[in-house]
């Protein structure tokens, strides 16, 4: 009999194997059932379970990005199993120590969901998005337009088919935009910065 519920997730013996009982019944470890042989050898896993609620994800943030997290935000998390599906969770665990990489430092943050859903299962892949900041109703550019930040930004606009640089106040920066608390006026025309490649070798 399993010490607590949950889900098969392995099984290690075989049908017409004969065991002993025994087990491991504490709740906050691995849980597994342990047996031995019926030859008395050391005690080995002969049910794995696992449990599928109050499932937690665990995922590396730069220590730029980590500066931003704290306890409690919301995110967005999906699974690479489950590409339709958008999953509600909550930061609960900030690592104080970082980890490093090639030089790049990373910090573990470990998040809760908030329900669970079919077909998620432990080990699977997924990537997590977090609200750091957020700005409802306001005016807003690609963040790629945006040069400086705070009162000392400057946005090129087209205005009667010349580009002029002007000075504005920005506010809230996201990956994609950033709002504009300033200096522009709706239906303005922004000016991106252009990208050119070099070749060599005629390719």
């Amino acid at each position: 009999r399993a010490p607590i519920a949950g889900t098969v997730a392995d099984v290690s013996g075989m049908a017409g194997t004969q065991t002993s009982g025994g087990g491991n019944s504490n709740p906050s470890a691995t849980t597994s059932t342990s047996t031995s042989s019926g030859s008395g050898a050391s005690s080995s896993g002969f049910v794995t379970l696992t449990g599928l609620k109050g499932m937690q994800l665990v995922a590396s943030f730069a220590e730029t990005d980590t500066a931003k997290l704290r306890v409690g935000q919301a995110a967005t998390v999906t699974v690479d199993a489950l590409p339709s599906t958008e999953l509600a969770a909550h930061v609960i665990a900030i690592a104080g120590t970082a980890t490093s990489s090639s030089g790049v430092v990373t910090y573990p943050v470990t998040f809760a969901l908030d329900r669970s859903e079919s077909g998620l299962k432990p080990g699977m892949s997924a990537n997590v998005d977090v609200v750091v900041g957020e700005a409802d109703n306001v005016l807003h550019v690609p963040t790629a337009a945006v040069n400086g930040s705070g009162s000392n930004a400057t946005v090129t606009v087209l205005r009667n088919g010349q580009q002029v640089r002007v000075s504005v106040v920005a506010g809230l920066a996201g990956d994609s935009s950033t709002a504009i608390l300033s200096g522009l006026t709706n239906g303005e025309s922004v000016v991106l910065p252009s990208v050119s490649f070099s070749t060599s070798g005629g390719t």
